[in-house]
């Protein structure tokens, strides 16, 4: 039996703009896709408008910010605990993405790099096995990890829709 859908508001920024664009969960997770593309709004007000038009009930908290302008300069063998986390978050929106439009490529390469997925996963979490150290990315890791990056970034590009008015 399939859950309903959960409807979150998020904010997106990529290009040097920011818009805000409804993401669910529930059954499978996902974007809402209007004529092929992801509708983005220039007002969390304006994207809560169009969601009660269209029969989504919006959880009232904050919406997340994914930044990707500089997602691609973040990935360096030297960076943070902060810009690891928000290269998984950004990974977790660009398979999500993928999953929502079909988009067999960045599919396909997602499943190749969930070695690189599970490594970044780990490096992330706030409470590693005691007594271990995650070891870093590897060089290999690094690069394969920039392809998924750069796909998701073009990916984000094809599919997420102009900015509506506010």
């Amino acid at each position: 039996m399939n859950s309903p859908k959960q409807w979150f508001l998020i904010l997106l920024r990529i290009d040097w703009q920011e818009g805000y664009t409804l993401w669910f969960s529930g059954e499978g997770d996902g974007f809402e896709v209007v004529g092929g593309k992801v509708p983005t709004w220039r007002s969390a007000n304006t994207a809560l408008e169009y969601a009660a038009k269209q029969g989504y009930t919006v959880a009232s908290e904050k919406p997340p910010i994914y930044a990707l302008d500089q997602l691609m300069e973040r990935v360096t063998s030297t960076w943070t605990l902060a810009d690891r986390q928000s290269t998984l978050d950004a990974w977790n929106l660009f398979s999500d993405l993928a999953t929502t439009v079909g988009n067999q490529a960045f599919l396909t390469l997602d499943r190749e790099s969930q070695d690189v997925y599970n490594h970044l996963f780990y490096l992330c979490d706030a409470a590693p096995v005691r007594g271990t150290q995650a070891e870093p990315l590897s060089t290999d890791e690094l690069d394969q990890l920039r392809k998924v990056v750069a796909a998701g970034l073009n990916l984000t590009r094809e599919h997420f829709g102009k900015m509506q008015p506010a």
